[in-house]
């Protein structure tokens, strides 16, 4: 995939919730999976994905100090201007493109 140019980002090493561990292991976490996967893919890694969705300062802090331009998290819903790099939301796959085009539209947030 990588060789196909599919952009590769990172989750973590154990998949742990980020936001209750130690500054040690959430450093370790963050850090050691983008070394990981940069060292077998051959290129750098920018996006990383909270597991679970869970995440806070500390984390977002962390997830800026280790080099990532970008994180996912799994709020819902298009982004916008309050929107930062390091807290994009997601449109959620759909099983029908009628239903994907409606979330890419963004008329499912019309009232």
């Amino acid at each position: 995939m990588a060789d196909a140019r599919v952009e590769i980002g990172s989750h973590t090493l154990t998949r742990p919730i980020l936001t209750g561990l130690g500054a040690d292991r959430l450093r370790a976490e963050v850090e050691l999976s983008r070394e990981r996967i940069q060292n077998t893919i051959g290129r750098k890694v920018e996006t990383f994905r909270y597991p679970n969705g869970d995440y806070d300062l500390r984390t977002r802090r962390e997830v800026a100090r280790a080099g990532y331009q970008r994180a996912v998290t799994t709020d819902a819903g298009p982004n916008d201007g309050r929107d930062g790099p390091l807290t994009l939301r997601r449109i959620h796959g759909e099983y029908d493109l009628a239903r994907f085009a409606k979330n890419t539209s963004g008329f499912w947030a019309q009232g």
